[in-house]
């Protein structure tokens, strides 16, 4: 509502959200795993906002340009801003070192692509009980990834925007030739992903 609004709408919820972010951070006492845990909810703001942000922009196509460089790159501009901000001051005041990122991006890749007795943190979690667990799954679960209520609400946004000819009639043979290939893309693309890590 605030990006389709005309007034200063964004401005202030932009400026009282990050002011909450800051304030719950900034000068307080965390551990290594808790800063794991900041930049894991940080990972998952940062992909969140992505994703609304490309399903707002399905709603203004004809000025997918004004909207893009007007809003959406203020809003990622201020939620990077305030995100530098809050991990600087996190590992200044609590000493920690800048070593800690890349021992979190290692245990994050080592659970999308196992090396020797590595195991995936939620293989054997009794809420999922025996069933071996997809790599990228269990990297969700350990970021705090939803994915499910965020697969609905933009498969049904993409519905609701899609062209009034492809709701009366989807399955024809240009558009089941489009999903296939965008299904080939994103099998590819997380292949892709598996073999570089």
């Amino acid at each position: 509502v605030a990006i389709n609004s005309s007034s200063n709408a964004l401005l202030t919820i932009l400026i009282s959200n990050n002011f909450v972010e800051l304030k719950g951070s900034v000068f307080k006492r965390f551990a290594e795993q808790n800063l794991f845990q900041i930049t894991c909810s940080d990972i998952v703001e940062r992909f969140e906002l992505f994703v609304f942000l490309m399903l707002t922009s399905l709603q203004h196509p004809a000025s997918w340009s004004d909207f893009f460089y007007s809003s959406a790159v203020y809003v990622c501009a201020c939620e990077f801003l305030v995100d530098w901000i809050k991990h600087a001051f996190i590992t200044k005041f609590n000493r920690i070192s800048y070593h800690a990122y890349r021992d979190e991006m290692e245990a994050l890749c080592r659970d999308i692509a196992p090396v020797g007795t590595h195991k995936h943190p939620y293989a054997n979690s009794q809420r999922l009980g025996v069933r071996p667990v997809d790599p990228t799954q269990a990297v969700a679960q350990r970021i705090g990834l939803a994915t499910l209520p965020l697969t609905c609400v933009t498969l049904r946004f993409v519905w609701a925007n899609a062209p009034h000819a492809f709701r009366e009639n989807p399955f024809t043979a240009p558009n089941l030739v489009c999903a296939g290939l965008v299904f080939i893309c994103l099998l590819l693309l997380k292949t892709f992903i598996n073999l570089m890590l």
